[in-house]
């Protein structure tokens, strides 16, 4: 990992600092099991750094915090009194180590989970954006549907798997799959209400029109179908048409929330707005 960018091999070390004024050293030690400071040695240094104290609220303990975590990094936080001390921890290779630890990890007790392994799926989808597991990807994906007493077509799975494909670019097979899951007898019309807004989202209006139709279809109008319609006719500038759809859904609206966001929404499209 990198420590305020400065290389550190994985392992267990001592932690030491020497204060200063303007700035802090932070010492990591090969040596782990010294008591304190008192037995400290600079021979056995493996890597220092530096960082700026900055005043803080007052902490009577010794505090170790951890103010930004990220998936990829955290800032360490030296805190204590008034005074707060903060170093950046980084990984440098972060998409490598997560599917090595996933890959690891589905060889246990996770991996007779299909969520997991969809989870998994998505993690790549997310944040590979080389593409330099998506094979992996469409294994775990294929892995969550078909293994043996754990796999389930569900939506998640099958949705899953067709993001997959689709950035493979076997769009043949993305339509095929992602219609499947369309039409699974679990699948909930909020489930298709959200991915006809992910489309949306994603700039791809018409398909999100038909998918939206064919939720209305399939679920007979009932609630968020409306709702679902008057997105998909505002992001294809059919603004009159998802009004309408819009008034059908505040007489069907379950409460006070949602009846005022869909006011708010036939104001916009009666002066031509897009509500997306």
């Amino acid at each position: 990992m990198l420590v305020e960018g400065e290389p550190l091999a994985a392992g267990t070390y001592g932690l030491h600092t020497i204060p200063g004024e303007e700035e802090w050293t932070f010492i990591f030690s090969d040596n782990s099991t010294s008591w304190g400071s008192f037995f400290y040695d600079p021979s056995e240094d493996a890597l220092r750094v530096t960082a700026k104290p900055e005043e803080a609220p007052f902490a009577e303990w010794l505090t170790f915090e951890f103010p930004d975590r990220q998936w990829d990094s955290t800032v360490v936080a030296l805190h204590w009194e008034k005074l707060r001390v903060p170093f950046r921890v980084e990984i440098p290779n972060p998409v490598d180590l997560y599917v090595a630890t996933l890959e690891n990890e589905l060889r246990s007790s996770p991996g007779f989970a299909w969520n997991n392994w969809s989870a998994a799926a998505n993690f790549i989808l997310q944040r590979d954006t080389d593409g330099r597991y998506i094979d992996k990807a469409l294994q775990w994906a294929d892995a969550a549907i078909t293994t043996p007493f754990i796999g389930q077509p569900n939506w998640q799975t099958l949705s899953t798997k067709a993001q997959v494909l689709e950035r493979m670019e076997r769009d043949a097979e993305a339509r095929e799959t992602i219609q499947a899951a369309l039409e699974h007898g679990a699948t909930t019309s909020g489930q298709i209400h959200q991915y006809g807004r992910q489309l949306i989202g994603q700039g791809r209006a018409e398909r999100a029109l038909e998918v939206m139709e064919f939720n209305h279809r399939r679920f007979e109008g009932a609630w968020p179908t409306e709702v679902s319609l008057a997105r998909a006719y505002s992001a294809v500038g059919r603004y009159d048409k998802a009004a309408e759809h819009a008034r059908i859904a505040l007489e069907q609206a379950p409460d006070d929330p949602n009846k005022q966001n869909l006011q708010n929404m036939i104001e916009q499209l009666e002066q031509g707005i897009d509500v997306n």
